[in-house]
């Protein structure tokens, strides 16, 4: 099927076109798979915490079987037989009809929901919620009504993987990311006139809501858009009251191209009138527009990791677009590196110049949020000012990629609850001309930057790699407990740039045993206990740090004297 809107009348004439097509259609309700296997075959539980927490799902793992969890708590299903106490808080036997989602929102003790959503289980910004049919939605019975974000995670009944604890990680931000020249040769590719270009073309649908025939010209617009730059796209189609389309566009990587880079959003937008005007300029064209720009500069460079570009559907009703592809790549055992999810990336806000870019993490993910703070700090120090939250919020399309134990993070605008978020949140208002087009357009940058490193740029220089070379490695020093010199070993799948050192608790680099061009294949370095002064160092825990054009690895050693 061909749908060529790039020649479109306006926005009179889409919105005529939609009240002719669609005048009393009424919501449809979801067609999603249950949870239940059969009534009272397991015990629906919630674990409560204060942040995620392996050790309190542990005594679980036998019998139970994980399905969702966020900052307040974890949603699990367990055996009759099985009754933990503690945190656990007993829901009742799993229901044979109807869907469970978690709603986040400002204050969930406060919360009201319309008939028939069933609220289950409150704690901090999270309702567990029950439905028979359509997604919940919120009653508006405050004269103020609740401030800032309303997030919506359906649950699936598919067992997600049980989070583990990550021993061996270095404190945060102790070092700052080395973006490669060219990285910064894609930043400035990155073109203002072309971002608003394409996010202009958006908003332009009137409406992309999932259940209208705008959503699907949309999803064929935005596939021939990353099909002129080149790139291999896909539609995946997922059930969600028929067929939805997420839009999915592959850039192979050269050298590792088993290991993948996603940049994503989602397309889909709501608002109070969605079948007639919903045209998400901020939420989510301004992201989605991201993608598109993103993927015009980075489909004329080359890298050794392959980048996916997913414009995600069905974000609105509750992740669904995006749970149903991830838990497939999942299933196929795709190899994700890491995901960088913008949502909202448009409103400036009123607070002091440079404003900020929210950078949403979870604690496995704390990394990746660091690249994004250093690329904005390093490439548009004046222009915007990033701020890493760890909080595992699970309101977009990254919170699918953590249910599966993937790195991944959201970039947005503000606070999920803050004072200055946007007030043209989930409304017809939200259009393209209520946003400057320069703060946008600085996220992507920033986003370019994030994803160019990961991905690893290919140089002129780099010599033809055998795919069955060695990965990268960093390994154990030996001995370790040591009291006199520690042998450093480490393998390298191709020829690169390597940095070894060893570092303090605090960071500090107390000696560069190497740097320089090194040959594929495994090194072997000394070091004899010394700093770069020569000097005897004191007993502690150090850290042996291996930086490279590929990736950097972090290994803990202890000194005795």
């Amino acid at each position: 099927m061909s749908i060529d809107t790039r020649g479109s009348a306006g926005r009179l004439g889409a919105l005529r076109a939609l009240l002719a097509g669609v005048p009393f259609v009424l919501l449809p309700l979801l067609s999603l798979p249950t949870l239940a296997e059969s009534p009272g075959d397991r015990i629906l539980t919630v674990v409560s915490w204060d942040r995620p927490s392996p050790s309190l799902l542990k005594p679980l793992h036998a019998g139970g079987r994980l399905l969702a969890h966020n900052e307040d708590f974890a949603v699990v299903t367990l055996p009759p037989d099985l009754r933990p106490g503690g945190p656990c808080v007993e829901i009742g036997p799993m229901r044979s009809i109807g869907s469970y989602y978690l709603f986040l929102s400002e204050d969930a003790l406060t919360a009201r929901f319309e008939a028939p959503a069933e609220v289950l289980h409150r704690k901090g910004h999270t309702t567990l919620l029950w439905t028979p049919g359509a997604p919940p939605h919120m009653a508006r019975l405050e004269t103020r009504g609740p401030r800032g974000l309303e997030g919506l995670q359906r649950i699936t009944r598919a067992s997600k993987p049980w989070p583990v604890p990550h021993a061996e990680r270095v404190g945060y931000h102790l070092f700052t990311t080395e973006f490669a020249p060219e990285v910064g040769v894609m930043v400035n590719e990155i073109e203002e006139v072309n971002y608003t270009s394409v996010w202009q073309s958006l908003d332009d649908f009137e409406t992309r809501y999932t259940f209208t025939a705008a959503n699907d010209a949309a999803a064929v617009w935005m596939y021939d858009v990353f099909a002129s730059y080149g790139l291999q796209v896909e539609f995946f189609e997922h059930e969600q009251s028929g067929l939805r389309k997420n839009v999915i566009a592959t850039l192979p990587g050269e050298v590792n191209p088993a290991r993948v880079v996603y940049l994503t959003g989602h397309f889909d937008s709501t608002s109070e009138y969605p079948y007639v005007s919903a045209p998400g300029a901020d939420d989510d064209g301004s992201g989605t527009a991201a993608l598109l720009e993103a993927a015009r500069v980075l489909s004329q460079h080359r890298f050794r990791r392959t980048i996916k570009f997913a414009a995600f559907n069905g974000e609105e009703q509750g992740l669904v677009g995006s749970s149903q592809y991830v838990e497939h790549i999942h299933g196929q055992g795709e190899n994700v590196m890491g995901c960088v999810n913008l949502d909202m990336i448009a409103y400036r806000g009123t607070d002091p110049a440079p404003p900020d870019l929210i950078i949403y993490t979870n604690d496995v993910s704390h990394p990746l949020a660091e690249i994004l703070q250093d690329a904005a700090a390093q490439y548009l120090p004046d222009d915007l000012e990033p701020i890493i939250v760890n909080q595992p919020l699970g309101a977009s399309d990254h919170a699918s990629f953590w249910s599966w134990g993937y790195e991944a993070i959201l970039g947005i605008e503000e606070y999920a609850w803050g004072g200055d978020f946007c007030p043209w949140y989930h409304t017809s208002d939200d259009r393209i001309e209520r946003y400057p087009t320069e703060y946008p357009t600085h996220v992507t940058k920033a986003a370019v930057a994030t994803i160019a490193h990961l991905a690893i740029p290919v140089r002129v220089v780099d010599a033809p790699i055998l795919a069955s070379a060695p990965a990268l490695q960093l390994h154990p020093a030996q001995p370790n407990p040591s009291r006199g010199s520690t042998t450093l070993r480490f393998d390298l799948p191709i020829p690169q740039h390597v940095r070894l050192s060893i570092h303090d608790v605090s960071g500090r680099r107390v000696r560069t045993l190497f740097t320089g061009p090194a040959d594929v294949g495994s090194h072997e370095v000394v070091w004899f206990g010394r700093d770069d002064r020569g000097r005897t160092a004191a007993s502690g825990v150090y850290w042996m740090r291996l930086e490279t054009d590929e990736g950097s690895r972090t290994r803990r050693m202890i000194r005795l004297r």
